[in-house]
C-alpha cells in the first residue's frame, strides 16, 4: 500500500512526547529521500479503500469516537480522585473501554 506512518498508529501506544516527535522525523527523512531520488509512484489507492483496510475486522484501531470513550472514562475517573484524569495504562485496558 505504500504508506508512511508515525507515532503511536506506527508503534502503538508507547513513548513520550519527544519520542513520538524523534519517531516522525526519522518518518520524514525517509519521505523527503524518497522524494529526492524519485521513489515516490504515482498514488492508486484511495482514502476511502486505506480506511477500508485498516479498519477492517480490528478491534484495534481506535477511531475519534472510541477515543471519546476512553477519554471521558479517564476523566470520569479522575474526578473520583481529585484529578482531571486517570489515565488507563494498559493497551488492553485501553481497547476494552473503546469496544
Amino acid at each position: 500500500m505504500g504508506l508512511y506512518c508515525a507515532g503511536w498508529i506506527k508503534r502503538g501506544p508507547v513513548g513520550i512526547i519527544d519520542a513520538t516527535l524523534r519517531d516522525a522525523m526519522e518518518t520524514f527523512r525517509i519521505v523527503k529521500h524518497h522524494l529526492d531520488n524519485e521513489m515516490l509512484s504515482e498514488r492508486k489507492t484511495s482514502r476511502d479503500e486505506i480506511l477500508t483496510d485498516l479498519l477492517q475486522g480490528s478491534s484495534s484501531v481506535v477511531t475519534m469516537d472510541k477515543w471519546a470513550k476512553i477519554r471521558d472514562y479517564e476523566i470520569a475517573e479522575g474526578g473520583k480522585h481529585g484529578k482531571l484524569k486517570e489515565k488507563v495504562l494498559s493497551k488492553t485496558g485501553m481497547l476494552n473501554l473503546a469496544n
